[in-house]
C-alpha cells in the first residue's frame, strides 16, 4: 500500500467492552481518550449520524490527538431515506470538514434498489476532498476512478483496487487476518482502512491486527 494501513474498530461505546477494555471506573465521556491511546482509528457508526453536529465532532477532536483518524459511515443510500446523501452534500461536507483533517474516509452504502447518480457522486466525492469518498455495494468494475470501495472478504467479494479501501472484518483470526493484510499489501496502491467489526470482542482483534501489521510492516 502507498501509505500505512489505518487499524480500528466500528465504533468504541460498546457495551461489552466495559469492565473489560475500560476500566469500570472510567467515566463514559472518557472512553475514546482511552481507546485513542490504544488504537490509531475508528469508523463512527452510520446510528450516530443524526446527532453528529459540528459540537459534537469538536468533542471527538478534544478527545483525540491530530493524529488520530475517523472513518465516517453514511446512513445507507436506499428508498426509505428520505433524499440520498449525495443530494445534502453541502450539509454533509460541513460536517466532515469539521473533523479538521482527521476525517480519513466516508463510507456510503447503495442498496440494490438505487441507482448510482454519478455526476451528483462525483460532486459530492470533491465536496469531501481530502476525506475519501467509499462505496459500498457495486460490483466489481462498476466503481470509476477517484473513489474508494469497500471489502468485506467474509462475503467473498472481490478486492478491488481504488484510491482508499475500507476493509470490514468479524474475526480475529491469526492466520485470517495476515490473509488480508498481505492481500491489501499486495493488490493496493492507495490509502486503506481495516476495521474490526465484532462489538463484543473488536478491539481485541484490532490489537491482534496491528501486532500483524507490524511485523508486516503495514503500518
Amino acid at each position: 500500500m502507498e501509505t500505512p494501513l489505518l487499524i480500528g474498530t466500528y465504533g468504541w461505546a460498546h457495551p461489552a467492552w466495559n469492565s473489560v477494555f475500560y476500566d469500570p471506573d472510567l467515566p463514559p465521556e472518557w472512553r475514546l481518550s482511552w481507546y485513542a491511546n490504544h488504537l490509531r482509528a475508528v469508523m463512527v457508526p452510520a446510528q450516530s449520524w443524526p446527532t453528529l453536529d459540528v459540537a459534537a465532532v469538536s468533542t471527538l477532536l478534544d478527545d483525540t490527538d491530530e493524529t488520530f483518524r475517523f472513518v465516517i459511515e453514511l446512513p445507507p443510500a436506499d428508498r426509505q431515506n428520505a433524499k440520498p446523501p449525495w443530494e445534502d452534500s453541502d450539509r454533509i461536507a460541513t460536517r466532515v470538514r469539521a473533523f479538521a483533517g482527521q476525517a480519513d474516509a466516508v463510507l456510503l452504502s447503495l442498496a440494490d434498489s438505487v441507482a448510482p447518480e454519478w455526476p451528483a457522486l462525483e460532486r459530492f466525492r470533491a465536496a469531501l476532498h481530502p476525506a475519501a469518498l467509499c462505496l459500498d455495494g457495486l460490483a466489481a468494475g462498476q466503481l470509476p476512478a477517484g473513489f474508494g470501495s469497500c471489502w468485506c472478504p467474509a462475503k467473498d467479494q472481490p478486492l478491488v483496487p481504488s484510491d482508499y479501501t475500507i476493509t470490514c472484518c468479524d474475526s480475529g483470526e491469526p492466520r485470517l487476518l495476515r490473509k488480508i493484510i498481505e492481500a491489501l499489501q499486495r493488490e493496493l496502491s492507495g490509502r486503506g482502512a481495516l476495521i474490526l467489526t465484532d462489538t463484543v470482542r473488536g478491539y481485541e482483534h484490532a490489537h491482534e491486527a496491528r501486532i500483524i501489521a507490524e511485523l508486516l510492516e503495514a503500518t
